[in-house]
């Protein structure tokens, strides 16, 4: 937290000018504590306000001059989820990613401020070290537990919760807000940014999390988070009358801070049996597994189908299998390297074999270009 106006200070001397079709010029971080315009000139964009007042959750407008921070250096695209809504049609996830200089920006804001931060260890997600399989060794012999799930958790976090909880760890006003508003699109954290999963978890962090843990004390559970779940356990079969209690309070803390809670995924997990489950991963005892059935096995299928079948029909099979309306190449490629990478995160040699078999056939078929740099067989 120490110096963190002159690391500001020079990220903003470092990448001086946002080049793009607006033609106005960056503001600049003066002595690290005051900001300052400069002239017009040339093919340049302003970065950051110089209003104290806060203008819109879209752009900033100086009165009568029109220098704002446009969302011109996003680009927004789409992904399907495995999910569809009330009507049968796909469900997508929107993701806005940074380009340009202002992408170098916030490279090195994470790299030079976000990443020296530690968290405790009951946050699991987006953490180094972090992954399902640390959320759930931490809820071992587990007999009761229960999943909560925050609504849209990432387009509800507003530019004013990341200032906010800047502040609350000790950043001033104005170099909080200038965090915030280089890493905020529309007013919102954006999906799709390296700054935007470490922002996540520090909201969480300074508006919910030490209340869920009283809460957690409270009821004598255990509690975790990763990225946007909740996680209870006891390893005591408890009252079925708890989960109302515990939502109850939840819910509170929740709404107070400005979140929902998807309640269509707030779930008691288990059976008051000996098992914890977070994602695909179970815990049964202390052992962490993976289901072969339900998760591996059509990994491999869908890797052996690439092998033997036309490709047209493997994307067809691949959509069908996961209620999709439409399947790139590319988003199949996506998600069967994000479902090995799960299992990596479990069965570290197991996610090795994948990825071998995986890219050798992409090699065997003709598609050595989805094959990473540099990578190397282990057979």
């Amino acid at each position: 937290m120490k110096n963190i106006g002159q690391k500001i200070g020079f990220l903003l001397h470092t990448y001086p000018i946002l080049e793009n079709k607006y033609g106005y010029k960056v503001y600049e971080y003066n002595k690290y504590k005051e900001i300052k315009k400069q002239e017009r000139c040339g093919n340049c964009s302003i970065l950051v306000n110089t209003s104290k007042e806060r203008l819109s959750d879209n752009e900033w407008i100086e009165t009568g001059k029109k220098n704002y921070i446009k969302n011109s250096f996003y680009s927004t695209f789409k992904i399907p989820k495995n999910s569809k809504d009330k009507l049968g049609n796909t469900k997508y996830r929107y993701l806005n990613s940074p380009s340009g200089v202002l992408r170098k920006i916030q490279d090195a804001i994470k790299t030079q401020i976000f990443d020296n931060f530690t968290f405790p260890k009951y946050i699991t997600g987006f953490v180094k070290g972090g992954s399902p399989k640390v959320d759930a060794l931490q809820h071992p012999n587990t007999k009761w537990s229960i999943r909560i799930d925050f609504k849209d958790y990432f387009t509800t976090v507003k530019f004013s919760h990341v200032r906010d909880a800047l502040m609350y760890f000790g950043y001033d006003l104005d170099t909080a807000s200038i965090i915030a508003e280089l890493c905020t699109f529309k007013g919102f954290l954006p999906q799709g940014t390296i700054t935007s999963p470490f922002l996540a978890n520090l909201v969480g962090y300074a508006y919910f999390d030490k209340m869920a843990l009283a809460v957690a004390s409270r009821f004598k559970l255990r509690y975790t988070r990763y990225a946007d779940d909740m996680f209870f356990s006891s390893d005591k079969i408890q009252d079925p009358s708890l989960k109302s209690k515990l939502m109850k309070f939840v819910s509170a803390i929740v709404n107070i801070s400005g979140f929902r809670l998807n309640y269509q995924k707030c779930h008691k997990l288990g059976k008051f049996n000996h098992h914890k489950r977070m994602g695909e991963i179970t815990i049964h005892g202390e052992i962490p597994k993976i289901s072969n059935k339900k998760y591996i096995d059509p990994i491999r299928i869908n890797i052996n189908r690439l092998e033997h079948k036309d490709l047209s029909k493997v994307l067809n099979q691949f959509k069908n299998e996961n209620n999709l309306d439409y399947v790139s190449f590319d988003t199949f490629m996506k998600k069967i390297k994000g479902k090995i990478s799960y299992v990596s995160s479990v069965y570290p040699e197991r996610g090795k074999a994948l990825f071998n078999k995986l890219y050798s056939v992409l090699v065997k078929i003709g598609l050595k270009e989805y094959v990473p740099e540099g990578w190397s067989f282990i057979l």
